[in-house]
């Protein structure tokens, strides 16, 4: 794997794989997929798909019926509920980071506490530091703490990735029994049947 030229001397990764790793890690999948359209464009990696030479398309209509609207539509109340929870806690937190960053100033200056920021620093104290713990324990801590720290901003832009996928997976889940359907019947024609997932994090499913 080396020899793609991500990581090693002379790359912006010279130390090695651990710090490519974090890098795409900090990144998200944004930088994952400009890696990989970097290594097809100068030759590293090879993508093939099918040919779509004298090929015929058609749109088949009321894939949707009333039992998946309905779960559609109770999938959409929940996740607005979950919005009004989350924007409420984004508010706390602004106001948590912003009592952190005067109590920061206020020890740096070396100025007094006033009362709200000495209940501020006693209240925020780290409850994953417990002492003696194992490996998994610290690494669990660890993810807490990471998670603790994640700014109003990036959480919103992580509710709202999950919210599209979720979304398109159950488009996708829709439309199954419909698919199976129509790949029976080209069976029973004597057919072959390819199916067909274009959109990437539909492959997981």
């Amino acid at each position: 794997m080396g020899r793609l030229g991500l990581w090693g001397p002379g790359t912006e990764h010279p130390v090695g794989f651990n710090q490519f790793l974090e890098v795409m890690d900090r990144l998200g999948t944004g930088a994952l997929e400009l890696h990989s359209l970097h290594l097809k464009a100068k030759g590293a990696m090879l993508a093939r798909t099918l040919s779509y030479s004298n090929c015929e398309f058609s749109l088949v209509p009321n894939v949707m019926d009333k039992d998946v609207a309905t779960l559609y539509d109770k999938a959409a109340d929940l996740w607005h509920d979950l919005y009004i929870a989350l924007t409420n806690d984004m508010k706390r937190r602004q106001g948590a980071m912003d009592l952190s960053e005067q109590l920061r100033k206020a020890v740096t200056e070396g100025r007094p506490l006033d009362p709200e920021l000495r209940r501020f620093r006693d209240e925020s104290a780290d409850s994953d530091d417990e002492g003696e713990m194992t490996q998994a324990e610290k690494t669990a801590a660890e993810y807490r703490r990471k998670c603790r720290s994640k700014k109003p901003k990036m959480v919103k832009t992580l509710y709202w990735g999950a919210h599209q996928r979720f979304f398109r997976s159950l488009c996708i889940a829709s439309k199954v029994d419909l698919a199976i359907k129509e790949a029976r019947e080209a069976l029973e024609d004597g057919k072959c049947v390819v199916v067909g997932l274009q959109v990437r994090p539909s492959t997981s499913l």
